[in-house]
């Protein structure tokens, strides 16, 4: 058969080589650039868009795509840096602006950037940790590792929980409008386009600023937020065969700022590199639109309503260049169509789990965990639920899912990123008292975990400290197979300080040196609670550095005890209740006639009251069977928030009780660190006396400034008592 054309005669295969040759120079002609995921041929321009970072400034993006949809002017691809990459990202997935919007003012901005897991869902063992050794973290793999920045657990399951519907895509362009997302890869210097793999790790890369939250590993790269090198990414939205672009410049200049102290001018000289490299970038744009923004900064996460404003209004403005790219209402029509056509709805229904990033043991445990999700409907808040509970454990960075098909059936895919600094892991404490008199106490301590020493899940805790009251002391936890059982072999050498007191009078102070070697046999009850049985040999050294009647106190302690442990709090613990209740039985201790024994109960909880105020307590008591308690045996108050209107251990004796109730005033968020500034008072009711039946109590008053730090709670006040005589306190650790 022969075919026309032009009044020439082509045999079939002439005409599809004459095709081919056709089609080679169309490409060549275009710059090898194909604006992919459109269905139809355009008979209108591609318009593409490139939205830039600057943290919540990134929320103007939104406003600017409202106004973009409310005009018809549609998106054919999309690509963005920081919240551009995120905003940009979920646009691309099919979201409206107004969706977008809602979407985001839901989210909780002020714990999405947590870096480590809330407290409920920690381990026992590390909820210990974060009590009492609440310092970040840092490695020791032959030398000690500072980690690369802060985890973000909460966006790796965000981002993981948006994008599931589009797992295993070939290629970003098959999302409903074509999507890049930019980053910077600091291991060979170079921005980077994520157009493929994992959609969640693409919007997470762009996210990660130096310094302050994790990088991302990707086939060899090092990736960190891409605003370094290309905070408006209009290049990039050209390379996707854009034939007009329209650029979101959100960044900030330094024009017209006060530039004083270093950290105004390291600022200052980020924000330049940001600002040099979006000029350049901006030159691939036809219209370039830049939200103002009035009393409202990079850190204003809750003040959405503001910035989508701003960037409404700031596209307003450029509505005469803008308007020219706009269809008509059929055309926009079919363009909503054929965007909601490209639309994934997710109806998985996983038959295995596959976890990748981990050892074989960790792999198998989260393998376990995740069993119950396979062979029904994936729930996706039940999922986040344990992941968050698997990431209690310490050992990851973050953690992602998404699905893969398989021939065998879909697979839940578990991507665990584990922390690249260790185990061994040291965490710090700064703990301080001044009881206004004679006794004051400052100390650093830390705390290395390392994990499997001697079997699967072992680990074995050192403790050391220096300063007023050193100390030393080590735990290997040994669990029994497959079980919450546990042995504990322990020691413990540490030095601590005594006061003497005759009449209410202070006569001198003591230097107690003890240790002790023993073991425990514990059960774990859940994430909240645990029980131990435990016996121990050691010995007591008291000294006064005169000759003292405290000489036949000096001498060896045997001892039997019985310890239940309980701890719960809210992300704040603005909602709290800690714990314990002890029994103890001494075989042995000097200055006692025969053994004897004690028990005590300390409780401390707080209570959110309204949005920001607390009110919080405690009760402890302790009593004594079988006789008369040695000195260092004795139950001791007296001291900051322990009766703070007497001096430290001025209060010594058989039995004690003590309940305090407080109420914590919010005042401000504190500069830099943004911490709560509370106004605290307390008042309290308590003694140590001899028998329950007659119990000798008095009361005390304190006031003070409360804080949280990265060091532990702050407190600096003042305490009231009988007397009327105010007295100095101050503490930093824990209040109680």
């Amino acid at each position: 058969m022969f075919y026309e054309w032009k009044g020439c005669s082509l045999k079939p295969l002439r005409q599809k080589l004459l095709i081919l040759l056709c089609a080679v120079l169309l490409w060549q002609w275009s710059g090898g650039k194909a604006m992919a995921a459109a269905p139809t041929e355009l008979s209108r321009p591609r318009i593409g868009l490139a939205l830039g970072g600057g943290s919540a400034l990134g929320f103007s993006h939104i406003g600017v795509l409202q106004w973009l949809e409310e005009h018809h002017i549609p998106v054919d691809a999309v690509a963005g840096t920081s919240m551009g990459g995120l905003m940009g990202g979920l646009y691309a997935l099919g979201m409206s602006p107004a969706e977008i919007e809602v979407f985001v003012k839901a989210l909780d901005w002020n714990h999405i950037f947590d870096s480590s897991p809330p407290y409920n869902a920690l381990d026992f063992r590390r909820k210990e940790d974060r009590l009492e050794y609440p310092i970040q973290e840092i490695g020791f793999r032959h030398k000690l590792i500072i980690p690369n920045g802060l985890s973000l657990y909460r966006v790796s399951l965000l981002l993981s929980r948006i994008t599931l519907p589009y797992s295993g895509i070939a290629s970003f362009d098959e999302l409903p409008t074509p999507y890049r997302s930019v980053a910077t890869d600091i291991r060979n210097s170079e921005p980077y386009v994520l157009k493929d793999g994992s959609l969640a790790e693409a919007m997470r890369a762009t996210m990660a600023i130096p310094g302050v939250f994790t990088p991302v590993e990707r086939e060899g790269r090092l990736l960190v937020d891409g605003g370094l090198v290309n905070n408006v990414p209009a290049d990039v939205v050209k390379t996707m065969g854009a034939d007009a672009v329209i650029a979101v410049d959100c960044n900030d200049n330094n024009r017209g700022r006060d530039i004083r102290g270093i950290d105004s001018v390291l600022m200052g000289s980020l924000n330049t590199v940001i600002i040099e490299n979006t000029r350049r970038s901006l030159e691939a744009a036809d219209v370039v639109i830049h939200p103002e923004f009035q009393n409202v900064s990079f850190m204003d996460w809750n003040k959405i309503d503001e910035f989508v404003s701003a960037g409404y209004q700031a596209a307003a403005s450029q509505a005469s260049a803008l308007q020219k790219y706009a269809l008509s209402e059929s055309e926009w029509q079919i363009y909503q169509q054929q965007r909601a056509g490209r639309q994934r709805t997710l109806a998985a229904v996983p038959e295995a789990v596959m976890v990748k990033g981990t050892n074989e043991l960790n792999r198998k445990a989260i393998q376990s965990q995740l069993r119950p999700f396979l062979g029904k409907p994936l729930q996706l808040d039940a999922l986040d639920k344990v992941l968050i509970e698997i990431s209690g454990c310490g050992l990851y960075e973050s953690i992602r899912y998404e699905l893969a098909f398989e021939e065998t059936g879909t697979v839940l895919l578990i991507t665990a990123v584990e922390k690249n600094y260790g185990p061994p892991f040291i965490s710090f404490a700064l703990r301080g008292t001044y009881d206004g008199s004679n006794y004051t106490a400052l100390n650093a301590g830390f705390r290395t975990t390392a994990y499997h020493i001697l079997g699967d899940h072992s680990e074995l805790r050192l403790d050391f400290g220096v300063g007023s009251t050193p100390y030393l002391s080590g735990e290997l936890y040994k669990p029994f197979a497959n079980s919450s059982w546990f042995l504990a072999p322990n020691l413990s050498l540490e030095q601590t300080d005594g006061s003497l007191f005759s009449a209410g009078q202070w006569v001198r102070g003591y230097e107690l040196t003890s240790g002790h070697a023993g073991v425990d046999l514990g059960y774990t009850l859940n994430k909240f609670a645990e029980v131990r049985l435990g016996y121990s040999l050691g010995f007591q050294r008291p000294e006064t550095g005169v000759a003292s009647d405290l000489d036949d106190l000096d001498g060896s302690v045997r001892k039997t005890e019985l310890r239940y442990t309980f701890s719960q709090a809210d992300e704040e613990a603005r909602r709290s209740f800690l714990g314990t209740l002890t029994g103890s039985w001494y075989d042995k201790a000097p200055g006692a006639q025969g053994g004897f024994g004690t028990a005590e109960t300390r409780i401390r909880w707080s209570y959110p009251v309204g949005s920001r105020d607390l009110i919080v307590g405690t009760l402890a008591a302790g009593l004594s069977f079988q006789g008369d308690l040695p000195l260092i045996q004795q139950f001791k108050l007296g001291g900051p928030l322990q009766l703070g209107s007497y001096p430290f251990q001025a209060l010594q004796g058989d039995n004690y009780g003590l309940g305090t109730i407080g109420y914590l005033k919010y005042l401000r968020k504190l500069p830099l660190t943004r911490k709560n500034l509370y106004l605290g008072a307390f008042f309290q009711r308590g003694g140590v006396f001899e028998k329950w039946s007659a119990p000798d109590l008095s009361s005390d008053v304190s006031f003070g400034l409360v804080s949280p730090t990265v060091f532990g709670t702050l407190y600096i006040g003042t305490s009231f008592g009988k007397e009327d005589k105010g007295r100095f306190n101050f503490i930093l650790g824990n209040l109680f």
